[in-house]
């Protein structure tokens, strides 16, 4: 054999090498994307919460959301950092968690102030609404315990 074919059969090797590793870790960083923003936001959650007098004031006076009553929006808002949010670090409909809280950041950010945070926050839910909740998810235990047809279930 050539002495190039050599190289790059080595380095093909390597490559799939390194590739199985990062592939391996894949629902390593999904699960810890998911339980990020899961105790940023229900840390917010339940902070609004606790003094929910300053949160109405916030929702009338400086988040201003267009088209819903402020006490409507502050409801809504916290049902989300509190309900939605713990589904979205179980894995359990991972891409519609992280699509409806997608929503809520772009709302914020919007309608309050433009912060890096929030684009930051927006990426990893993008993450999340691209892959899924991967193996380390209760949707791929359902899927994979109820045998859900690949060609109906392959949005989980």
């Amino acid at each position: 054999m050539p002495r190039r074919i050599k190289k790059i059969t080595l380095l093909h090797k390597i490559h799939c090498f390194f590739t199985c590793i990062l592939r391996g870790l894949s629902p390593i960083a999904n699960l810890c994307i998911r339980l990020y923003m899961a105790n940023i936001l229900i840390r917010s959650g339940f902070a609004r919460v606790d003094d929910w007098q300053a949160t109405l004031f916030l929702f009338e006076y400086e988040y201003k959301i267009p088209m819903l009553p402020f006490n409507v929006a502050a409801i809504l808002f916290v049902m989300m950092e509190l309900v939605v949010t713990p589904v979205l670090a179980l894995g359990l409909a991972t891409r519609y968690a992280a699509i409806l809280l997608f929503i809520m950041t772009l709302v914020l950010n919007y309608t309050y102030q433009e912060m890096s945070e929030n684009y930051y926050w927006l990426l990893l839910f993008g993450v999340l609404i691209t892959y899924g909740g991967n193996k380390l998810s209760l949707d791929y235990f359902l899927r994979k315990k109820y045998q859900c047809c690949k060609k109906t279930c392959d949005f989980l």
